[in-house]
C-alpha cells in the first residue's frame, strides 16, 4: 500500500515496505521499521507545525518560505530515522516518543543539515541565512561551521 501527500505544498510518498514505512520527498528516503503509514504521517505532520513554525517565527522573513519548508522536511525526516532506530537499537529506548525534541533545533546534526543546504543553493550568501536559521550571529555561526569541519574531518 502506498499513499502520495502534502504538507504546506511539500509531497511526500510513504509506502509499507517490509514490517515499516519507506517515507520519500524530494531527495529524503528515509526507512522507518515497524511503523504504519497513518501513524508516520501523523507524526510527519506534527513534528513538522513545530518545526517550520519555530524557523517562520525566528526567519523574520529573512529566509524564503520554500528554503523554510525544504530545512524543516529535511530535518523532521532525519530525525524521525534516528529516533525510530534508538527504538530498534537501546532497549532503554523502546517506547521513546517520536515527537520532534525542541533542544535538537540546536544538535550539531541539524546545524549540518542547514550548512549543506544554504551552501548548495546559496554558495555566495549561506552563512547569513546559516546564521538566521540558526539564530546566531554571523560570527558565532562561521565558529559552529568551522568547529563541524573540524569534527568531520578528524
Amino acid at each position: 500500500m502506498a499513499m502520495r501527500h502534502t504538507i504546506d505544498d511539500i509531497g511526500i510518498d510513504l509506502k509499507i515496505e517490509g514490517n515499516g514505512v519507506r517515507v520519500i520527498s524530494g531527495d529524503n528516503n528515509v526507512i522507518l521499521p515497524n511503523q504504519d503509514l497513518e501513524n508516520i504521517l501523523i507524526i510527519i505532520k506534527s513534528n513538522y507545525k513545530f518545526l517550520s513554525d519555530y524557523y517562520y517565527d525566528i526567519s523574520d522573513d529573512n529566509i524564503d518560505l520554500i528554503d523554510i519548508k525544504l530545512i524543516s522536511i529535511k530535518t523532521v525526516l532525519h530525525y524521525l530515522y534516528i529516533y525510530n532506530m534508538w527504538r530498534k537499537i537501546y532497549g532503554k529506548e523502546r517506547n521513546r516518543d517520536l515527537k520532534f525534541k525542541r533542544e535538537d533545533i540546536s544538535h550539531p546534526q541539524t546545524y549540518d543539515i542547514i550548512f549543506n543546504y544554504f551552501k548548495l543553493k546559496y554558495p555566495d550568501k549561506w552563512i547569513d541565512k546559516c546564521s538566521i536559521m540558526m539564530n546566531m550571529s554571523v560570527e558565532d555561526c562561521r565558529k559552529e561551521y568551522t568547529a563541524r569541519e573540524l569534527f568531520m574531518n578528524r
